[in-house]
């Protein structure tokens, strides 16, 4: 029998990286996709992307004009 498979354990929660900060945490399987380490990190990524969103319809905005 393999040695590694005498060790896995179904219960341990893999590790996932952060999307912001790159920083590796452990992510439970619970159904929710997390990307993120913290709820820190969660609001700064959600920030980044509106931003985004109000530069490029600026941008759009003056395009058009």
């Amino acid at each position: 029998m393999n040695e590694l498979a005498k060790f896995e354990d179904p219960s341990v929660a893999p590790w996932r990286v952060c999307l912001e900060c790159g920083n590796r945490y452990q992510s439970a399987q619970h159904g929710y996709k997390v990307s993120w380490c913290s709820l820190k990190c969660e609001r700064a990524s959600m920030k980044r992307q509106r931003d985004e969103v109000a530069t490029s319809w600026v941008r759009a905005r003056w395009f058009l004009r």
